[in-house]
C-alpha cells in the first residue's frame, strides 16, 4: 500500500472491448496505480479472469462525460496528457516534462483518443514506432507509457503516495471484503455455543 501512487492516474477513453479494459487494470496494480477512470455512458463490464483479481485492488472510477471528468481531475491538480497515434502530432511520452500529478488518457480500439478529450489535454504524447503498424493495443500502451511514468516519479523522488487517511480506508476496506468471503456460509458461534450470524 505504501507504494501505491497518488500523482499518476489512468484514463479510458469510451473503451469498446472489456477484455482490453481488463488488462489495463492489471497494468495499473503492477505499477501502482490506485485509481483509474473509464468515460462511458454506462459503467463498463470487465473480466475476471484477465485482470487476475486486479480489479479488487485498482479503483475504478465511471464518469459519464468529457467536461465531469476534466473538471474532477483539474480541481485535484493533475495535468491532462493524451496518448496518440505517431501521425497526430504529440511528442515521444518521454521527452515530457513530469509534472507534480499525471492523468494519461489512451483512446479506444477503433478511433483512438476522441478529439473532444485531445483538445481538452495539456499536452499530447506517443509512443515512437519503428516497425509497420502505427500503435499497440491499450495494454501494451499502457505498460510502456505506466512502466515510464511510475519508474520516473520514483527514481527521481517526486512519487506521491496516497495519503494515510486513504491507505487506512483501503487497507479496512480489503481486510473487510477478505473476511467477508472467507466466512460466506459458514455459521458462527459467540463463544458460548450459541450460533449467531456473521457481522
Amino acid at each position: 500500500m505504501a507504494k501505491r501512487l497518488a500523482c499518476l492516474t489512468l484514463v479510458f477513453d469510451h473503451i469498446v472491448d472489456p477484455r482490453n479494459l481488463s488488462a489495463c487494470l492489471r497494468v495499473c496494480d503492477a505499477f501502482g496505480v490506485q485509481d483509474a477512470y473509464a468515460v462511458s455512458e454506462t459503467p463498463p463490464p470487465l473480466t475476471g479472469t484477465i485482470t487476475m483479481s486486479a480489479h479488487k485492488w485498482v479503483d475504478l472510477h465511471h464518469v459519464a462525460s468529457n467536461e465531469e471528468l476534466t473538471a474532477r481531475l483539474r480541481s485535484r491538480g493533475f495535468s491532462l496528457v493524451g496518448c496518440v497515434v505517431p501521425d497526430q502530432g504529440g511528442i515521444p511520452f518521454d521527452t515530457l516534462e513530469l509534472p507534480e500529478r499525471l492523468a494519461l488518457f489512451i483512446g479506444n480500439e477503433r478511433v483512438g483518443l476522441s478529439p473532444e478529450l485531445r483538445d481538452r489535454c495539456d499536452h499530447l504524447v506517443t509512443i515512437p514506432m519503428w516497425g509497420f503498424v502505427d500503435s499497440l493495443n491499450l495494454s501494451g500502451a499502457a505498460t510502456v507509457l505506466l512502466h515510464h511514468f511510475s519508474s520516473a516519479y520514483r527514481s527521481r523522488h517526486l512519487a506521491e503516495p496516497l495519503s494515510r487517511e486513504r491507505r487506512e480506508a483501503l487497507v479496512r476496506q480489503w481486510a473487510e471484503r477478505d473476511v467477508a468471503r472467507k466466512l460466506r456460509g459458514r455459521e458462527l458461534t459467540d463463544g458460548k455455543g450459541e450460533s449467531r450470524e456473521p457481522t
